[in-house]
């Protein structure tokens, strides 16, 4: 039982870790494209 608990726990951290990441990139992306668009209209 305590075995499961550390499973589930280990991969809601690994999954959530994941998540963080692909955000941190999807937010990065989202900057440059940002940053780009201005540059292009002056």
């Amino acid at each position: 039982m305590l075995q499961l608990c550390a499973t589930v726990l280990n991969v809601t951290w690994f999954a959530s870790l994941k998540m963080n990441e692909m955000l941190i990139k999807m937010s990065s992306v989202t900057w440059a494209i940002k940053i780009t668009l201005s540059f292009s209209l002056r």
